[in-house]
């Protein structure tokens, strides 16, 4: 009961996907709810990246995507071992920036989606549980252990994510992220749920809204200028290693 209580909580530890390769967005029509702060508070914490740990499993896959891309990558790193980590911690800052521009340009989404489902009190309470020590403890095992659950094939075609790919991709970061936590932490996550029945209930009432803001923010292409600093990164380090 312990780790199915785990899996509803852990569904809204979400990241956007590496949409360096994805289609642009639809345009959306939602009607904005009005931005009220223990809701914003919520979106906060949701999106939060401790210690930059997304970020960095984000870079990751962007290199493997690379690498997958080109004979090259396996090359240097055969040649040169710690190449691709070195472009990955090159790619820091882009990442790390892009994270933020597509997250502050779905809060107004975020907002819309859960006013009707849950009084601002309550989101404040959803918030403050991932804000605890056991909530962060959870976020930070969902940022270290995203999967992505995208075939190579698709991240390079004109094809936009759809809401199977992000439950995939959900599905398997937190199947991941449950393996970063001890017993001992299931049970205490656990615990805590079930003694709040209304906190529960009101994580579980997100899963829904929070997906479509997923297949959304995965879809959220870099722009024309953070493609040309990926360029840029990416000719900058290759040199580096002499190629």
């Amino acid at each position: 009961m312990h780790k199915l209580l785990l899996a509803a909580a852990a569904t809204l530890a979400f990241l956007p996907a590496p949409a360096a390769f994805a289609a642009p967005a639809a345009a959306n029509s939602t009607v904005l709810a009005p931005q009220t702060e223990g809701y914003e508070r919520l979106y906060r914490v949701l999106v939060s990246d401790p210690d930059d740990l997304g970020a960095r499993r984000l870079a990751d896959i962007m290199v493997d995507i690379m690498g997958a891309a080109t004979p090259l990558h396996a090359e240097i790193e055969t040649a040169h071992p710690g190449f691709e980590a070195a472009l990955a911690d090159a790619m820091m800052p882009l990442v790390t920036a892009y994270m933020t521009r597509n997250r502050a340009l779905h809060q107004d989404d975020f907002l819309a989606a859960i006013a009707p489902l849950m009084s601002e009190e309550e989101a404040v309470e959803i918030a403050e549980f991932y804000e605890s020590e056991m909530g962060q403890r959870m976020l930070r095992a969902a940022r270290r252990n995203y999967q992505l659950s995208i075939s190579q094939e698709r991240l390079m075609s004109d094809e936009e994510f759809t809401r199977e790919d992000a439950q995939r991709s959900v599905e398997a970061t937190r199947a991941s992220a449950m393996q970063d936590l001890s017993p001992a932490e299931f049970d205490a996550i656990g615990d805590t749920l079930m003694a709040n029945p209304r906190l529960l209930q009101n994580i579980m009432a997100l899963r829904e809204p929070m997906l479509a803001i997923r297949v959304s923010m995965d879809n959220e292409p870099m722009t024309g200028a953070e493609e040309a600093q990926l360029e840029a990164i990416y000719t900058t380090v290759l040199a580096r290693y002499g190629y």
